[in-house]
């Protein structure tokens, strides 16, 4: 998520003062790190009976742009070097070919270099 809007000293101090309303109110402690840190900060702001968050919400929400969020993409199931690899479930024949090459390797023994009967 683009956290560019964190650069801004003013942003910094604002979302500083709600961090220690949140903490004094709710007890618990907001991450600046958190993916989620303005919705989080809009959540507590909702829930709280502080004006005083709330206005520093609206300062905040003047200042920047929500961040939209993120359409959910859908993730292949394998990715090699950055590229998108089709799963394929093994053909028949390979399948027969695994088992005679298992099958032919089982009944031949070598011992220094040469065959040994079984």
């Amino acid at each position: 998520m683009d956290k560019s809007w964190l650069i801004d000293r003013k942003v910094v101090s604002i979302i500083k003062a709600m961090r220690g309303h949140i903490r004094s109110e709710f007890g618990e402690s907001v991450s600046l790190t958190n993916d989620q840190l303005f919705v989080q900060l809009k959540g507590y702001a909702d829930a709280s009976r502080s004006q005083q968050l709330k206005s520093l919400l609206e300062q905040l929400e003047t200042m920047i742009q929500p961040p939209e969020p993120e359409p959910a993409q859908e993730t292949p199931h394998k990715i090699y070097r950055g590229r998108v690899v089709a799963e394929t479930a093994p053909a028949a024949d390979d399948r027969e070919y695994e088992g005679e090459k298992a099958h032919r390797f089982k009944s031949v023994r070598i011992y220094r270099g040469q065959r040994v009967s079984p």
